[in-house]
């Protein structure tokens, strides 16, 4: 089977979230202090990267650091496509 970019493992994980935490795009935009369209972006894979500083904010948006944040089945080496 096919893995998954880090791209996508990083809109897999804000999805994941979203709906734990039972908040909107709009709502983590604001806690994060980030765009809207800057999540939404991501979540339809429209950008090839992700900073890191923005995963750090977005992360921050949920009430966790990074390493919580990465802290996912989603960023296992072995679901990722090479």
């Amino acid at each position: 089977m096919k893995g998954y970019t880090t791209t996508k493992a990083v809109a897999l994980r804000i999805v994941e979230l979203l709906d734990k935490q039972d908040i909107s795009q709009y709502e983590l935009s604001k806690r994060a202090d980030i765009d809207q369209s800057t999540i939404s972006y991501i979540l339809k894979e429209r950008n090839n990267t992700c900073k890191l500083n923005v995963i750090e904010k977005i992360a921050f948006g949920f009430g966790m650091n990074l390493s919580q944040f990465f802290d996912s089945d989603y960023f296992v080496h072995d679901k990722f496509s090479r």
